[in-house]
């Protein structure tokens, strides 16, 4: 195509290479209907489309994101309840999501098949612009009234319970306050998701309306990646979408500004508070500013690129100008990952944000973060910040990256980032040239940072300093503010409207609407891919490397790895601080921001991290066979880089090996005190992470150690080692990393041939300077001493039977529930069957009664063959423990279940899409290395594939039978609010635990 070409109505605007996506963009728009499209052609087989919208807030109902809700709950095609969940269930997506933000509504999906690839657009497209949006959906998803467990109305519904369990969250609450400070007086001061106390504001008509204004062809931006030619796509929505629609409507224009908004130049608020007791040093203190005057840019590109430089200069590590000034000056703070600077909407903002700020010291604070800025702007920066600098953007630019979501949507990001705001969708792709062109500048201008610091901080009015603390009271206000709601809707409602509307959603809900209407890929249809990622195992200077050969550009993902289970039990317990402290301390004659200077010159990412994995009982045998190497547990030192930094960037770890002292008793307190404020900020948003930890703690050592390690028991460790005495604590590092260091050595790598090479030199001087050895045989000891060190204090109950073993009080009131039974072992075709099984069970029965029944807004169940476990959660659930008893419920009533051969297809699609998703080079390096060490052959992958495609209806029916058997196994776990834990579940619990946070 070329640029003035019309094809169907579609005019051609634009037509340019993309160089650092391999891609031809072409951006287009028809000239009718006012539909933009924006396609990044290449070569790439995994297509993602995805449909967005322009949707401006309001008002803080979250009726944008009640709507992103609501239109995948049925459309005039798919008059279909839960279209979502059967696309689900039976898609091979890649990827498959929508999502809310400031300003717009995303509807993305991806897909390696064709044929697949146009159903999900075909769902997707009716549902955006065809939703039936009845009511009984909305009070499913927005909020409807019910009674709590004590007979008294209550507010429930999905998206409100999601919004609740985002208020419990300190740092989400501060962060919006934070940012609302110069965003005040703009459609930003709205909270886009929702504000569970403005959510039961919203009712459908509005919902209604606000799908009428905004989803619409001329507000509607295409965004479209991959090889499927663009004609194709052109055709599909000109036949689905344009030729339907009756009304184009109109582009969306963003809300005027109020002109009379002043920024505050000092702000105090309050937040939730997550424990007991209110900490201020578990406050947020910041310093944020609106970024120019205009919303839209003049030179979108270089502009961002010019602050996300800046930014990384002076803040971008610890040992950073501005981080490190602040750090110095007031110990025991800690930098937040608040900070930094927003250019994802209209505006552009930049925060500096700290805590563990005492009360008496917040102004203080405030006037130091001027004063850094001030010195840095005045005498600049030295060469290893610039250095460090420049070594991050290269990394981060040349990597290619695919985590759990396509690479394409970090393009989509930055396409939207320009294109929702009328500029072009190609301004920021360029990323790479903008940031040869950005470091350039700071090399050749060494006054160019004082300017940028002056233009953008210091001479900057429009900025705002935030004090944001957490507050007993607030969570009570808002608890009496959300009863005192549900009260006076039941009163204008009464009883009776209370019950028809319950038993009209309920009547919704159990309806069955038309079978096999949503299209899927036939089973027949599917073909066999394999993964053929290999690791190889070889040896240099006689240590033990695991190698993995993969097209990284250039880069370098290396790893130097220490047996610890040569160590007594007892000591397993101080890993998580061994692992906290080890990367971020000094060495012996020069302190930790000198060595992190050395560290930004050579290498990215440099961190720790324990290695370990369960070993299926199918591959004993194999383990056995290299038993020094293979199924172990590793203190694992990891680092990357790129090829032409090889040599410093080994060098740098010997040093680090041979160097490293714990002496820095300022330095420990502040990195022990980010990682207990950082639980305590995480416990909500990972609560599903920490209960799963807990179910799983006393199932296998490897379990036992990770819950030690990362899990709630690390916690009591660091408040162990907060009150330790100095001397003490250095001594009892010092020891436990000498220990292990004396246990011998393991290499892993990860790269090109070139790097390979490289890295292969760099091991080998590596293990002469530091006298590695090979590694000492794993200590032979009792797992019931492991386990019982994940013991944690608690109320315990008298329950005789206790339903529940443990419940954790956390704040909010939300829950979390988590729970194990049985499942067939790994490289079986039981545990096939189990999958489909599992996979079936969860986006049917339970989805209906917990997610959308239940108001929950997640709900998963899996199983893990390696230690034949399935494991059961619940997330942001109201009602956990009733989830957990409906588990236990359709478990026992699997024995008289009975599958079609068209739901097994569906989940065979399903099921086998998550086998075939594709991973980045790196990622493929990190499995390929971890089935090496833990006894995974390709050959069992390959049966997997195998066992999928050719799994039926007697093999489904078995595994209802066998889960009908299954007892549960591990500890049943509840994370949940305390408002949540009333008298009768305390007589039905083993143990309640209050965090001391």
């Amino acid at each position: 195509m070329k640029i003035n070409d019309l094809y169907k109505g579609f005019r051609v605007l634009d037509v340019k290479k993309v160089v650092h996506s391999d891609s031809i963009g072409i951006y287009l728009r028809h000239e009718k209907s006012g539909l933009e499209v924006f396609h990044l052609l290449n070569d790439d087989d995994e297509n993602l489309f995805a449909f967005a919208f322009r949707t401006p807030s309001q008002d803080s109902t979250g009726v944008a994101h009640v709507l992103e809700h609501s239109v995948l709950c049925g459309s005039k095609k798919f008059p279909v309840k839960d279209a979502f969940l059967q696309l689900s269930n039976q898609s091979m997506s890649t990827y498959l999501n929508a999502f809310t933000s400031a300003d717009r509504t995303v509807f993305p999906a991806s897909s390696l098949i064709k044929a697949d690839y146009f159903n999900l657009m075909s769902v997707y497209s009716d549902a955006v612009f065809f939703p039936l949006l009845d009511q009984e959906i909305f009070w499913q998803e927005a909020w409807r009234l019910e009674h709590n467990d004590e007979g008294k109305p209550c507010i429930q519904g999905v998206v409100f319970n999601e919004m609740k369990g985002a208020w419990s969250s300190f740092n989400g609450v501060a962060s919006d306050i934070i940012e609302s400070s110069v965003l005040g007086g703009t459609c930003y001061k709205w909270d886009s998701g929702g504000d569970p106390l403005c959510i039961p504001d919203l009712t459908v008509e509005k919902v209604r309306a606000f799908h009428k204004k905004y989803y619409c062809t001329k507000n509607c931006l295409v965004f479209l990646y991959g090889n499927i030619p663009t004609e194709e796509q052109l055709d599909f929505l000109s036949d689905n979408v344009i030729s339907r629609v009756n009304s184009f409507g109109k582009k969306a224009s963003f809300p005027k500004n109020d002109p009379d908004f002043k920024i505050k130049s000092l702000v105090r608020a309050t937040g939730p508070c997550e424990g007991d007791s209110e900490d201020e040093k578990k406050g947020l203190c910041s310093w944020i500013w609106r970024i120019g005057k205009e919303a839209e840019k003049s030179d979108l590109s270089h502009d961002s690129m010019e602050l996300f430089f800046l930014c990384e200069l002076i803040a971008g590590a610890d040992s950073a100008p501005l981080v490190k000034s602040i750090l110095d000056r007031f110990p025991g703070s800690d930098f937040s990952s608040k900070s930094g600077p927003s250019v994802y909407i209209r505006y552009t903002t930049c925060s500096f944000a700290f805590s563990g700020i005492e009360k008496k010291d917040q102004l203080r604070l405030r006037n130091a973060i001027l004063e850094s800025l001030e010195d840095i702007a005045r005498n600049g920066i030295n060469d290893d910040d610039l250095e460090r600098t420049c070594l991050q953007f290269n990394v981060v630019n040349r990597e290619v990256k695919r985590y759990s979501e396509p690479y394409s949507l970090t393009l989509l990001r930055k396409t939207l980032m320009a294109w929702t705001y009328g500029k072009s969708p190609f301004d920021l792709l360029d990323y790479i040239r903008e940031t040869a062109r950005v470091e350039e500048k700071f090399r050749s201008d060494r006054k160019y940072i004082s300017r940028l610091i002056r233009k953008y901080f210091l001479d900057n009015e429009n900025r705002s300093f935030v004090i944001v603390t957490p507050s007993l009271e607030w969570t009570k206000k808002r608890n009496q503010s959300e009863e005192k709601i549900a009260g006076r809707i039941y009163r204008q409602w009464g009883e009776k409207r209370l019950s028809e509307t319950l038993d009209k959603m309920h009547e919704f809900q159990k309806k069955e609407g038309p079978s096999n209407i949503i299209p899927y890929v036939r089973k027949k249809d599917l073909k066999p891919i394999y993964e053929n990622t290999r690791a190889k195992r070889s040896s240099v200077a006689g240590i033990p490397i695991v190698s993995c050969k993969q097209p990284t550009n250039r880069i370098v993902y290396a790893s130097v790895n220490f047996p610890v289970d040569t160590l007594h039990v007892q000591l397993l317990k101080w890993l998580p601080i061994l692992e906290v402290a080890f990367p971020d301390v000094g060495w012996t004659n020069l302190s930790w921001d000198k060595v992190y200077n050395i560290a930004g010159r050579c290498v990215a990412d440099f961190g720790c991290r324990i290695r370990l994995a369960t070993i299926p009982e199918c591959s004993v045998p194999i383990v056995e066979k290299d038993p020094l190497v293979k199924g172990r547990e590793w203190f694992s030192i990891s680092f990357k880089f790129p090829v032409e930094t090889c040599s410093e960037a080994f060098d740098f770890v010997s040093r680090f090996i041979n160097e490293v002292s714990f002496d820095d008793e300022k330095r420990l307190d502040t990195l022990f005190s980010s990682a207990i404020t950082g639980f305590g900020n995480s416990l909500v948003q990972q609560a599903l992470y920490y209960g799963m930890l807990r179910a799983y703690r006393k199932t296998s050592r490897p379990y036992a150690v990770r819950e030690l390690v990362s899990g709630i028991s690390s916690y009591g460790t660091f408040l162990e080692a907060k009150k330790m005495n100095h001397r003490k604590l250095v001594n009892l590092l010092s020891d436990l990393f000498a220990r292990i260091r004396s246990s011998g050595a393991m290499f892993t790598v990860t790269a090109d041939e070139e790097g390979l090479k490289a890295a292969r030199r760099g091991f080998s001087d590596l293990a002469k300077k530091c006298s590695l050895l090979p590694p000492e045989p794993k200590l032979k000891q009792s797992s019931a001493s492991l386990f019982k060190m994940t013991e944690i204090e608690g109320k315990l109950t008298k329950a005789k039977n206790p339903f529940c073993d443990e419940v954790f009080v956390i704040p909010g009131n939300i829950g979390f529930s988590t729970a194990l039974s049985g499942c067939s072992k790994y490289d079986t075709d039981q545990v096939v069957a189990d999958e489909i099984l599992t996979h079936l069970m969860e986006t049917t029965d339970l989805w209906n009664q917990v997610r959308t029944v239940g108001g929950a807004y997640g709900v998963f169940l899996a199983v893990n063959g390696l230690v034949a476990h399935s494991r059961f959660g619940t997330y942001r659930d109201p009602h956990p423990f009733d989830s957990l008893k409906f588990f236990e419920k359709s478990m026992k009533s699997l024995s008289d279940k009975e599958f079609t051969q068209t739901e097994l297809d569906k989940a065979i699609a399903g099921v086998y899409s998550s086998e075939i998703t594709p991973s980045s080079p790196s990622s493929k390096g990190v499995f390929a290395i971890t089935n090496e060490l833990y006894g995974i052959t390709l050959d069992m992958n390959r049966r997997k594939i195998r066992r999928i495609l050719s799994m039926n209806l007697e093999n489904l029916k078995k595994a209802c039978e066998r889960f009908a058997r299954f007892k549960f196994k591990g500890d049943r776990v509840i994370l949940c609010g305390k408002s949540m834990v009333t008298d009768k579940i305390r007589q039905n619990s083993r143990k309640i635990i209050n965090l001391p946070l």
